[in-house]
């Protein structure tokens, strides 16, 4: 199934099995969508349907179901805004036609599904909403119908026909009307009484009304004889005449039986006749001439006396003519060969025989031997080269790194220069980490200085701001004490002292660190530079004494490559003496060999092939060329035998005469023989156009014959003579025919009473004038009548003019028409009734039986043979029979077993049809009521009639799975 977009799913594939196929999912998770999805694609929805099931994603509604018959895959598809929404069959990927559709489905429609191939719960549902007593026979209905519907529709018509009327009864529609109706009598009669006059007036009306009728009758029936007298006359002369022809022609009658295309026959073998004597006479002449030819020919020939035949001597002719080309041939072919011969010796320098070429054993294996000796000599000699050439190579090599490794020996510091280094090394390294700890000193130093310089800085100014703060004092202490006190004086002496000494420790410390700053920095320069000396003296060394382990290493390696090489070329000098003596037995073999390089051997084994395979050439061709002189010879002495027959008295040795001279006589022969043959078989042909013209003329002939006895004549004259009065027959014929029809267009289908008859015309004029007087009466008589009907109607107008009468006569009408629709309904109710009567009845005893006993066999599984029997009464319902023999009606068993029937009887119906249309069996949440105990029973049923028709199973209820096999598919729509 392919749901592109119903209800709830869009664009979903479900793929099912032959088997049994679960659908699992919550209610409302799409399974009865899934249901009429299938109905609908293929039956269709009603509109209110379809829009239920619309899709409110895409506004869409559509899909496709493929399902597969006989190895034959069909595909359903509908979509509501293809094709008008119907229905599209594909077959095997092609559109296929209605009619092959409903071969295929068998008369399945959309109530045959949802009645036999398909239930719900809702089903058991409905038939619990009937009464206890009903049941039984809607039970019944199923059996026969699969549907519950025709119970309800019987059920709908008693009620229907029992509103309309009932026998005895006074509610029913038509009952009312009736009783209505026989009031209205009563009125209407009761009303006639009191109007006796209107009644009196009513019976004369009517019988003038009747008088009238009859009076246009009577005067239709006098016009109908008026204008038949009147034709009558008006066709006299044709009359007269069609009778007077078929006098005539009935003296005429002898000719009757005379075929009636006897002229155009007569005619066609006449000159069938003359074209075949013709032709005789043409072929008989041509024969003659042909004969004399032949007679001539046979006189000139002398093929007669031919020891050969025609093909012998043109082959004999072709093979002279063939054995003096190939004798020509094959002597230059022997010329060319023996020039290629000598000149493939010449370019050897050799002197042998064509035999002696011929015998010379050079088989395959001698050239690959020849072609190996070559190419190892020049491979071992190339070899040996180049190794000569890669020893030479290495030993250069060699040189070069002893050179190097000298030179860099002479470069580099002795072991006793290296170890002084390394001493002076780490004395310097030694003096490196107490440099360490000086600069660390230095740091200190530098933090002294830094604070000395602040300190200078402050005594720089100490140096003008102590002796002028001692003034300061001195002064105010002079002003305000007076500069005579001693305090003062000592005051002031004191200050000045302290200055000077503070001043000149300043300049002392200061002096002394600035000479310690600058010793420690020359030292520390001297050292530096000697380090940095001796570790790039003994850098250099160590990476000269890398570079001679390098070329150490690489001596090693020249070394053992150029003794590697030595091998090799001792062992290709070794192969290369092994191969001089492969050439000295060759030479032994073929002594011819020492004349030539080795290189050249190869060609010279192609060659000495070539020139074997002339030498072999040469001597065919001398055996051929034989041969031919051979054959050259016989052929000579047949040509010979055949030239004295015409020439007799001279005779010729030269073959090229001989061949010329025949090869005309053969052509002059051929010539003659195609000649003889031609007219010998043109002569037969014409013998058998003779005979076939004979045979060819035979049937008509038989056909002429045939003709004279059917004219009943014996010979041409006679017919001619018949043939003239049967002409005279057919014109009068023609002419009656006109006749005819001219009397045919005024009376019509009495043409022929008319014309069997004998007329007195006088008499017919007299009766004629007669009749229409007799007319005129009648017309007057008519209109009198008429007259009176209006008076007597005008009377009865008056008298109902009060409106009693007419109104209950108009009522009664109106009432009438009712009771006649009523009843029309009521007639249609009760003939409804009895057709489905008699439906039930033909049903109850042809296929009810069969279902009832299958119906019987799964009721007695699903009720685990408690119930084992089953029947149906005359009053259409079911009996049940229990395991202990007592009978019970469907109103006495319990819900779940009437239940458990109810589906016994969909099994059974369905197992009744699926034989015909091979239907997947659908059931939508069916069992949800069931106990468990039931429920297995009837899942377990379900599983066996899976083997082998499909199932779709739509269930809510998890459990069910484990009861069930096959493919499960969980539905999850949101």
């Amino acid at each position: 199934m392919d749901l592109v977009s119903f209800g709830k799913w869009n664009q979903k594939k479900l793929h099912l099995t032959n088997g049994l196929n679960t659908f699992y999912g919550p209610n409302e998770s799409g399974k009865s969508t899934l249901r009429m999805f299938l109905t609908y694609v293929f039956f269709g929805l009603k509109a209110d349907e379809r829009e239920r099931y619309r899709s409110k994603l895409d506004g869409q509604l559509g899909g496709r179901v493929v399902l597969e018959e006989d190895g034959e895959e069909w595909t359903f598809e509908r979509f509501s805004h293809k094709q008008n929404g119907h229905r599209v069959v594909y077959k095997q990927g092609e559109v296929s036609n209605e009619d092959r559709v409903k071969q295929l489905l068998k008369g399945l429609d959309r109530f045959l599904l949802e009645s036999i191939f398909s239930f719900q719960d809702r089903d058991l549902q409905t038939i619990r909403q009937y009464q206890t007593d009903d049941i039984g026979k809607l039970l019944f209905n199923i059996g026969l119908t699969g549907s519950e519907r025709i119970s309800e529709l019987e059920s709908k018509l008693d009620n229907h026909s029992d509103d309309l009327f009932k026998k005895q009864g006074k509610k029913p529609e038509l009952n009312q009307k009736l009783t209505e109706l026989k009031q209205l009598d009563t009125r209407i009669s009761e009303a006639n009484e009191r109007e006796h006059e209107h009644h009196t007036l009513y019976q004369e009306v009517t019988g003038l009304e009747k008088q009238i009728e009859q009076l246009k009758v009577d005067e239709q029936q006098l016009l109908q004889d008026i204008r038949h007298h009147e034709k009558l006359l008006q066709s006299k002369s044709s009359i007269v005449n069609y009778q007077l022809l078929q006098n005539k022609i009935q003296k005429l009658k002898f000719v009757y039986n005379f075929p009636r295309d006897g002229r155009k026959r007569f005619e066609e073998l006449m000159e069938k006749r003359q074209s075949f004597d013709k032709e005789h006479n043409v072929l008989t002449s041509t024969i003659q001439n042909l004969e004399n030819q032949l007679t001539d020919l046979k006189t000139k020939s002398q093929y007669e006396n031919w020891s050969i035949n025609l093909t012998e001597c043109k082959e004999l002719l072709n093979r002279v003519q063939r054995a003096q080309s190939n004798v020509e041939k094959l002597k230059k072919e022997q010329q060319q060969l023996t020039f290629e011969f000598n000149k493939i010796q010449d370019d050897l320098g050799l002197t042998f025989e064509a035999e002696e070429m011929k015998e010379l054993s050079l088989g395959h294996y001698t050239k690959e031997t020849w072609r190996r000796i070559a190419n190892q000599w020049e491979d071992l000699q190339s070899k040996v080269s180049s190794l000569n050439k890669q020893y030479r190579a290495k030993q250069e090599e060699l040189n070069q790194e002893e050179q190097q490794k000298e030179e860099l020996q002479q470069q580099m510091l002795s072991e006793t220069e290296e170890e002084k280094l390394q001493e002076r090394l780490d004395d310097l390294r030694l003096s490196e980490q107490k440099e360490l700890l000086k600069e660390q000193f230095r740091d200190q130093l530098r933090h002294q200085q830094n604070s000395l310089s602040h300190v200078k800085q402050f005594f720089n100014m100490a140096k003008v701001g102590i002796p002028v703060t001692l003034i300061l004092a001195f002064i105010i202490n002079g002003v305000f004490n007076g500069f005579t006190s001693g305090v003062s004086y000592g005051l002031g002496a004191f200050g000045l002292i302290v200055s000077i000494i503070s001043i000149m420790l300043i300049q002392k410390q200061q002096q002394k660190l600035n000479n310690m700053s600058h010793g420690q920095e020359e030292a520390n320069s001297y050292d530096e530079q000697q380090l940095m000396t001796v570790k790039q003296k003994l850098n250099k060394q160590k990476q000269d004494q890398n570079k001679l382990d390098e070329i150490v290493k690489r001596i090693y390696v020249i070394e053992s490559n150029r003794s590697d090489i030595k091998t090799d070329l001792d062992h290709t000098k070794e192969q290369l003496s092994e191969l001089e003596k492969q050439i000295d037995q060759e030479i032994e073999k073929f002594p011819f060999l020492s004349q030539y390089e080795l290189y050249f051997w190869p060609n010279v084994h192609e060659q000495l092939l070539q020139g074997k395979s002339v030498s072999e050439q040469l001597i065919q061709k001398e055996i051929e060329l034989d041969s031919q002189k051979e054959i050259l010879h016989h052929d000579e002495q047949q040509l010979k035998e055949l030239y004295t027959l015409y020439e007799p008295n001279t005779s010729s040795d030269q073959l090229d005469i001989l061949s010329n001279v025949m090869q005309d006589r053969l052509e002059q022969e051929e010539k003659w023989q195609r000649e003889i043959e031609q007219k010998q078989q043109w002569i037969e042909d014409y013998h058998q156009e003779l005979k076939q013209i004979k045979a060819a003329q035979e049937p008509y002939e038989q056909s002429l014959n045939q003709l004279y006895r059917q004219a009943s004549v014996d010979n041409e004259n006679e017919f001619r003579r018949q043939l003239q009065h049967y002409e005279e027959y057919l014109n009068l014929n023609e002419q009656l025919d006109q006749t005819y029809q001219l009397i045919y267009e005024i009376f019509q289908e009495k043409t022929d009473q008319i014309l069997k008859k004998s007329y007195d015309w006088d008499e017919l004029e007299a009766w004629l004038s007669d009749k229409q007087n007799q007319q005129s009466t009648t017309e007057q008589t008519l209109e009198n009548h008429r007259q009176k009907l209006s008076e007597k109607r005008a009377q009865i107008k008056n008298l109902e003019e009060d409106g009693i009468l007419s109104d209950l006569v108009h009522e009664r009408s109106q009432l009438e028409e009712e009771i006649y629709e009523l009843a029309k309904k009521w007639a249609v109710s009760k003939t409804a009734q009895g057709f489905i009567r008699d439906t039930k009845y033909r049903y109850q005893n042809v296929y009810l039986p069969d279902i009832m006993e299958q119906t019987k066999k799964y009721f007695d599984k699903l009720t685990d043979g408690h119930y084992q029997n089953l029947s149906f009464t005359q009053d259409e319902t079911i009996l049940v029979q229990h395991v202990n023999g007592d009978w019970f009606n469907l109103n006495q068993l319990s819900e779940g077993t009437a239940d458990q029937l109810y589906i016994s009887l969909r099994f059974a119906l369905n197992d009744s049809l699926k034989r015909l249309i091979n239907v997947p069996f659908i059931l939508d949440d069916a069992f949800v009521h069931f106990d468990e105990n039931r429920k297995e029973q009837v899942l377990d049923q379900l599983r066996r009639l899976s083997h082998d028709q499909q199932m779709l199973y739509f269930t809510c209820y998890e459990k069910d799975l484990e009861h069930l096999e096959g493919e499960m598919l969980q539905l999850n729509v949101s």
